[in-house]
């Protein structure tokens, strides 16, 4: 159950990411920065290695926190389908 939880988490923010990827088209015809600002933050950083650590790892425990959420839903279906009246 962990692993499906580990897989839905990670499609979600896929989905998410090709949204925003296809937003950048409306983001530029509007004049806001692409990406919130993170290209711009990217290119102009005096330290990429430490931007791009923060980066991952703000998206490392966005994943987890996700799953974790995921994984609680999932468990309890599966606890609350057990106790299902069935004829």
């Amino acid at each position: 159950m962990l692993k499906r939880a580990m897989l839905e988490s990670a499609s979600f923010i896929g989905i998410m990411l090709a949204l925003d990827v296809l937003a950048i088209p409306i983001d530029l015809l509007t004049h806001r920065p692409i990406l919130n600002g993170l290209i711009t933050n990217f290119v102009q950083s005096s330290n990429r290695a430490t931007l791009l650590g923060s980066i991952l790892a703000v998206a490392i425990g966005c994943w987890l926190v996700l799953t974790l959420i995921i994984w609680f839903f999932l468990s309890l279906n599966h606890n609350l389908a057990k106790h299902d009246y069935k004829k």
